[in-house]
């Protein structure tokens, strides 16, 4: 597996600009490859806002997308995988990739902090 990641904050607006409602702005890009042996890569940005109104509120949002690789039971040739757990383990079953199990996620979250 071979994987990157890179990230660069912006700063928007700062304490000595003086912009009402606004004493720092700040703009977050970031993303993420990996490369997997076995399924192909995948590349997921990040954008993101920091927006601290005063010394008490900031509001932060972001926008992202991410893998969630599927657990191994949930992957094979109809999508369910065999296996046990007791004193000794197995797995048995088709292993075939890209399995429709693997998909991509993306959610929109809004976090206010102080």
């Amino acid at each position: 597996m071979k994987s990157a990641y890179v990230e660069t904050l912006v700063p928007l607006v700062g304490p000595a600009m003086n912009v009402p409602f606004v004493r720092k702005l700040e703009l977050n890009l970031s993303g993420r490859y990996d490369g997997y042996n076995d399924f192909g890569s995948t590349t997921n940005p990040k954008f993101a806002l920091n927006w601290q109104i005063n010394d008490n509120l900031k509001v932060r949002g972001n926008v992202a997308r991410s893998f969630v690789a599927p657990p191994m039971s949930t992957v094979g040739s109809n999508g369910q995988g065999t296996g046990t757990t007791a004193a000794r383990s197995s797995v048995s079953g088709s292993f075939r990739y890209p399995s429709p199990a693997i998909r991509r996620h993306s959610r929109f979250r809004h976090a206010p902090r102080r």
